[in-house]
């Protein structure tokens, strides 16, 4: 989770309180984040003439959400939601250009599998988006 969580720590188990009605233990606890992908609302740079992956303007962008959504207001976190699946869209196709197989053993705890796209998402995935220039900096942040 932004600016707080990397890895767990048997020793600094602060995020899991004693309290019994809390359904899942420190074990649930760390199989249900390991490998997230969160957002940190920061801005919108867009402008409505904005042009992103894949040829789509921030005004068309606009517009779809708030036919699709039924609403007269547009929420600017969905922007972060777009340039988050763009993101994702392109480090799965960076990773099977270099690794055509890299998804045949795909399970929770294939480490092989995180490295290849982590370092895939790293090294390779980068782009204009609606929220500003995306990007994974060294310690993992957009």
């Amino acid at each position: 989770f932004p600016g707080w969580y990397h890895y767990f720590s048997d020793e600094d188990n602060w995020y899991m309180p004693n309290n019994e009605s809390i359904a899942c233990n420190h074990d649930e606890m760390k199989k249900t984040i390991d490998g997230h992908f969160t957002v940190d609302l920061t801005r919108i740079p867009a402008q409505d003439n904005m042009t992103v992956l894949p040829n789509k303007t921030f005004a068309q962008f606009k517009q779809a959400f708030l036919e699709r959504t039924n609403s007269s207001t547009f929420k600017y976190y969905a922007a972060y939601g777009y340039d988050t699946i763009v993101a994702i869209a392109l480090m799965r196709d960076k990773a099977l250009k270099r690794h055509p197989n890299v998804f045949a053993d795909a399970t929770f705890g294939n480490r092989t599998l995180a490295h290849i796209l982590v370092e895939t998402l790293r090294t390779e995935v980068f782009f204009q988006g609606f929220t500003g220039n995306v990007t994974v900096e060294e310690d993992e942040s957009v």
